[in-house]
């Protein structure tokens, strides 16, 4: 798995999350995926995380990230990884509030 994070503005940043085969496996064997933000070095830790992003990446992908990213082409690396990426509005790509999947309304939701 890779985190790639980017900054979004002055204050936020966001994460893309790639998962690659072997964590794909990890996965439909039910041991989930984590990322600790709190692991990020040190100028994420002063921004605020904004948003998640998951993607998946061959291996072949992976390296050419790497190249990437290693060459200070990150916007390259990210357009790479969200090239198939389709905004749908109309089935609540960041137009609807999350629910929640407890009982009650505000159940499950920080206090």
């Amino acid at each position: 798995m890779i985190v790639l994070p980017f900054q979004v503005n002055a204050t936020e940043y966001c994460v893309f999350v790639v998962l690659q085969d072997d964590n794909l496996t990890r996965i439909t064997a039910y041991d989930p995926a984590e990322v600790n933000v709190a692991k990020m070095p040190g100028p994420w830790q002063r921004l605020k995380l904004s948003e998640v992003m998951i993607g998946y990446a061959t291996d072949a992908e992976v390296a050419a990230v790497t190249e990437l990213c290693q060459q200070d082409k990150a916007k390259e690396a990210l357009r790479l990884l969200s090239r198939g990426f389709r905004y749908r509005p109309g089935s609540g790509d960041h137009d609807n509030p999350y629910t929640s999947l407890a009982h009650g309304e505000g159940e499950g939701q920080p206090s």
